[in-house]
């Protein structure tokens, strides 16, 4: 019974941790484009500024600085948004550690697989006693 319920509960964190994988790989997609735009957005700003130095007309300076700032501000996103994939990576693997098994429980296993029926409170009780004065808890 209580393999069943942590086998549901696996196959669930299983399905959510698919699932945030996906979202994961969809943002680092995502990412990826806007890197591309911004390339892209650099080097016709380059073609814009050396247009500007060859040709008789004037470019309004302005629009250039408008456009310097856009592309930090995008950067700054880009950076932010390279930090939030770093951090939700980091909590994935956080989210694939298998969880501590409460002490009742482990010896209710144990005693179910040994064979053997040991007072489970008792047995705890006793442990948190002997934990306190420093000593193990008894076998």
């Amino acid at each position: 019974m209580i393999l069943t319920s942590k086998q549901r509960l696996r196959a669930t964190k299983d399905k959510s941790l698919a699932a945030a994988h996906n979202m994961l790989e969809n943002t680092r997609h995502h990412k990826r484009e806007l890197e591309q735009n911004v390339e892209s957005l650099v080097a016709q700003h380059h073609l814009v500024k050396a247009s500007s130095i060859g040709s008789r007309n004037n470019i309004d300076n302005s629009q250039l600085t408008k456009a310097d700032k856009l592309l930090a501000q995008i950067q700054t996103r880009l950076s932010v948004a390279q930090r939030v994939l770093e951090h939700e990576a980091e909590l994935c693997d956080y989210a694939t550690a298998e969880p501590w098994l409460n002490e009742e429980d482990l010896i209710r296993e144990v005693d179910d697989y040994l064979g053997t029926n040991v007072d489970v409170q008792r047995h705890t009780s006793q442990g948190a006693r002997n934990n306190r004065k420093g000593m193990a808890a008894p076998c």
